[in-house]
């Protein structure tokens, strides 16, 4: 080997170390060499002991892996709470100075669900309506989540709500995160149904009634599908002996939501009947969606000769002058116009006798208690003492032909049973 490549030799290295370090000398144990003649002389007892020394090593390091898979450790506990939602449809939209105000959808839950830092904080993250409308969504509290628009909502229309799950809190899980709710359907709805008589021309009979919806719609559509049938087939609207071209009239009332209705002139029939008003359905509203679902109609009696004027109520008062005198008065109440002096013409005044006299199958009473009318017979009558009426002046109202009360001032010098009644044939104005 070249001399260069000598310190590749153990004995150079030794030399070194023994330069370096000096003699070293290493006497071994004891122990060892006893135990490999006790391994010679008892073989089997050193096996064993190998045996059960790999085992409990063994059964050490599976202890110790199990006891690191199982012993307890710290953790975070995390609440999962179900919670519920509910879609609510929005409201009618009212009519404030003028203007609509659509009102909102709105979701709530049983519990508050929404981020902090999301709340009244405008856009709400991960909310869809569908179809789409104009407007957002806020949370207004962490439990009311509420779609605000900015037009009108369309009637009778479905809309789905979705709400993305993963913009909640971790804890939070809900029950659904998609609900429906339907807007309300256009709805009409019939008021002040009267048979008219013109206070300025008590000659002039017409229908009148008042036609209210829901939502805003169009004049034409109204008058499109509203209609009139006499039930009775009598020839209500044949004044002057022909049907004229339309039986009614629309006109408009607030925010495109209240009509008028009147028809043409009635004709009083020999025998009263009905007219029916009837308003078709389909008829749409002006901020979409679905028409009316189902007809709307009414019926309005119109009266004959001898039903369109009735007396309708007959009392007495005592009413003091302005100097504090009493004075007796009866007032007679009627349904229509009649003059005064025609009233006068009809109306009786009698004082009962204090005693009821004997008739057939009657016995005589003292001091009878009349209780009404079937009581008083002509016999009767005929016992009791007329009392004098003497018409007076009574209110009526602005721009009526006549008023509907009439008084008469009377004067009973005993006390006593006042009877009073109103004989057949009073004629009123309109014809009746």
């Amino acid at each position: 080997m070249s001399r260069w490549l000598s310190f590749l030799q153990p004995r150079f290295w030794g030399k070194v170390g023994r330069a370096v370090l000096g003699e070293v000398r290493y006497a071994p144990p004891a122990w060892p060499g006893a135990v490999f003649d006790s391994m010679r002389k008892h073989p089997s007892v050193w096996a064993v002991t190998l045996v059960a020394a790999g085992a409990i090593v063994g059964g050490g390091i599976k202890g110790h892996e199990w006891w690191e898979a199982h012993k307890p450790r710290p953790r975070q506990i995390v609440e999962i709470r179900q919670i519920a939602g509910t879609a609510i449809a929005p409201g009618i939209t009212p009519v404030v100075n003028g203007a609509p105000v659509p009102q909102p959808a709105v979701v709530t839950f049983s519990q508050g669900i929404a981020k902090l830092d999301v709340v009244r904080k405008g856009d709400a993250p991960g909310v869809t309506l569908s179809p789409a409308r104009p407007g957002h969504w806020v949370w207004v509290t962490d439990a009311r989540l509420e779609f605000k628009p900015t037009t009108d909502w369309p009637a009778g229309t479905e809309f789905v709500v979705k709400l993305d799950e993963a913009q909640l809190p971790p804890a939070v899980k809900l029950k659904e995160t998609r609900w429906t709710f339907t807007t309300p359907p256009v709805r009409p709805q019939w008021s002040n149904l009267e048979f008219y008589t013109n206070p300025q021309d008590p000659d002039v009979h017409q229908i009148t009634a008042e036609l209210n919806f829901s939502h805003p719609v169009k004049l034409a559509d109204v008058e499109q599908h509203l209609g009139f049938k006499v039930i009775g087939g009598a020839p209500l609207f044949n004044w002057g002996g022909a049907a004229p071209a339309s039986l009614f009239t629309v006109e408009e009332g607030k925010a495109q939501r209240q009509f008028f209705v009147r028809s043409s002139r009635i004709v009083i029939p020999e025998k009263e009947d009905f007219v029916r008003l009837t308003l078709s359905p389909g008829l749409p509203g002006q901020t979409g969606g679905k028409p009316t679902p189902e007809e709307a109609s009414v019926k309005v009696r119109v009266p004959d000769v001898t039903t369109g004027f009735e007396i309708e109520h007959m009392t007495t008062d005592m009413i003091r002058t302005a100097e504090g005198t009493p004075e007796q008065f009866v007032f007679v109440d009627t349904s229509g116009y009649a003059k005064s002096e025609e009233i006068a013409g009809h109306v009786e005044a009698f004082l009962l006798p204090k005693d009821r006299p004997k008739e057939k199958g009657i016995d005589f009473e003292e001091d009878h208690a009349w209780q009404g009318r079937g009581e008083v017979t002509d016999t009767v009558l005929k016992l009791s003492k007329p009392v004098k009426l003497t018409a007076v002046e009574t209110e009526k109202e602005e721009g009526a032909p006549k008023s509907t009360r009439h008084g008469f001032k009377i004067l009973v010098e005993k006390p006593g049973y006042l009877f009073l009644r109103v004989t057949e044939g009073v004629k009123a104005l309109g014809g009746f």
